[in-house]
């Protein structure tokens, strides 16, 4: 995992940049040992910082924050695109050139050439977030599941998010004060439900969408929706076979996807039934040399339940 994190306040300058920055990335070095960036407006009216986990190009090209050769679009994204390859292809036949072998840069670009709906083509996990310089606008997007964590704090004329809570309160971006509605849906369901969080003033971007604003104006919208799964029409009568043949086949893709990566990849085998049929899905696709212990290994990228915060 990675950590991104930024402020933008389209009224006036940002006040104090340098300890709001050195707080975010601190708050969010435990996400990212591999690296740190910050990219500041002249105006000092934006802000973004991402914190490094190096999984593909792990090199200096794959830093972030990471621009456009022209300067007008800054990125920074935390999360795994699996089919950047694919989409890199699609985007050189239509004219784009690429100067990293990142994910990274193919997801910026996806972006800027497409907009944020064409989000619907990206298998992955992730939570991206797009400064643009000209239009003075600013787009965050979730991966349809859910599974990287976007916190959004929304005032008058300024946007500040973060991967994690905690970070937005050690730079002092937030108040500290309870939310209510937050506690009562923890007391009522076990858990704090989407949008809220336990943070009075602060929501979670939901899943399968993004969000654009300029100059305190907003637009949102749903490139993706997991449910649609579900809604689909039911075909002809199968055997328990056949459903169980098209588990095996859907878990072997999925692993196989997740496996992109430019760094040794591991897997945590708790012993479940889950885990193992992952491990042995892993194994299958020849990613997998051994393993170490009951608890397994783990290596700069991991597939499995609860690694992809």
């Amino acid at each position: 995992m990675c950590g991104i994190a930024g402020v933008v306040s389209w009224r006036r300058p940002i006040a104090d940049p340098e300890r709001i920055v050195r707080h975010l990335a601190d708050a969010l070095a435990h996400r990212g040992p591999d690296g740190e960036g910050v990219w500041q407006s002249r105006s000092a009216d934006v802000l973004l910082v991402h914190r490094r986990l190096a999984i593909i190009d792990p090199g200096p090209d794959g830093a972030q924050p990471m621009s456009t050769p022209d300067g007008r679009y800054c990125a920074v994204f935390n999360g795994e695109v699996y089919n950047y390859r694919e989409l890199r292809r699609d985007l050189e036949s239509r004219g784009e050139h690429f100067s990293t072998a990142s994910d990274t840069e193919v997801l910026l670009r996806v972006i800027v050439r497409d907009g944020p709906r064409a989000l619907a083509r990206v298998r992955g996990m992730f939570a991206v977030a797009c400064w643009d310089a000209l239009d003075r606008s600013l787009v965050v997007a979730r991966d349809r599941f859910g599974i990287k964590p976007l916190y959004l704090a929304l005032a008058a004329h300024r946007i500040t998010f973060a991967s994690e809570l905690a970070a937005l309160r050690a730079a002092g971006l937030v108040d500290g004060r309870t939310s209510p509605a937050g506690v009562l849906g923890f007391l009522t369901w076990g858990s704090v439900i989407p949008p809220l969080t336990w943070q009075r003033g602060v929501e979670t971007l939901a899943p399968g969408t993004w969000w654009r604003w300029r100059d305190g104006v907003s637009e949102r919208g749903v490139f993706a929706d997991a449910r649609d799964a579900y809604r689909s029409e039911r075909g002809p009568s199968q055997s328990d076979g056949d459903y169980r043949a098209k588990v095996g086949d859907a878990v072997r893709e999925s692993v196989r996807a997740h496996l992109v990566a430019d760094v040794p990849v591991g897997v945590f085998l708790s012993g479940g039934i889950d885990s193992g049929a992952l491990v042995s899905a892993a194994t299958s696709a020849g990613a997998l040399r051994g393993l170490v212990g009951h608890t397994g290994w783990a290596g700069a990228g991991c597939t499995g339940a609860g690694c992809g915060a």
